[in-house]
């Protein structure tokens, strides 16, 4: 019985009745108590790996770059739109400083990843819940292309509700740009 809930059942027999002795019962009622907690372990740790794996599978297969930093913002997790849309390869990331990797700026070349503008040092320093940046943030590519994005951070928390990371979501705008940029030519061309 483990939590008020029987896990599991030891059955333990011998030829001659009554041949198990008070002392005897009390080391099986041990042994199965341990055994109990053995068996509630596995299924927890079971569960934990189940759980761990579909939340590796939704994150490598969303289509928005998605990595994390720890409080010395290192890269500790990189998935594979975040590849894809920077040029770098998780392999070559996981560890390193995000600066290294992530050139944001805004529209007059400013960097912003290895100043305290960072989105990511914002959220770490100030504990915000959520930080969203759009609009005249740019991410610098491996091959130096510049693709305009919108980046929202969170902090990551420990079981004692410490910040000792955070977590980066960040998409490709362009399109939306785009659109902007061809509906103000419209509205400009009507209402000449």
């Amino acid at each position: 019985i483990y939590a008020g809930r029987v896990k599991a059942i030891l059955t333990i027999t011998h030829p001659r009745p009554r041949h198990f002795s008070e002392a005897d019962m009390n080391i099986l009622t041990t042994i199965a108590s341990q055994a109990a907690v053995a068996i509630e372990n596995a299924r927890l740790y079971s569960s934990i790996v189940q759980e761990r794996r579909k939340m590796e599978g939704i994150l490598q297969n969303i289509t928005d770059g998605v990595y994390t930093v720890d409080r010395e913002m290192r890269i500790t997790s990189f998935n594979s739109a975040a590849e894809r849309m920077t040029g770098w390869r998780a392999e070559e990331v996981l560890g390193r400083p995000c600066a290294d990797f992530f050139f944001c700026q805004d529209e007059e070349e400013k960097g912003f990843c290895a100043s305290e503008l960072c989105p990511a040092r914002q959220v770490l320093n100030s504990e915000k819940k959520l930080l969203m940046v759009e609009g005249d943030r740019f991410l610098l590519t491996r091959d130096r292309r510049r693709v305009p994005v919108a980046v929202v951070m969170a902090p990551l928390f420990n079981e004692k509700g410490e910040v000792t990371g955070a977590v980066c979501a960040f998409w490709d705008v362009s399109g939306r740009q785009e659109v902007e940029r061809l509906k103000g030519e419209f509205i400009s061309l009507i209402s000449h």
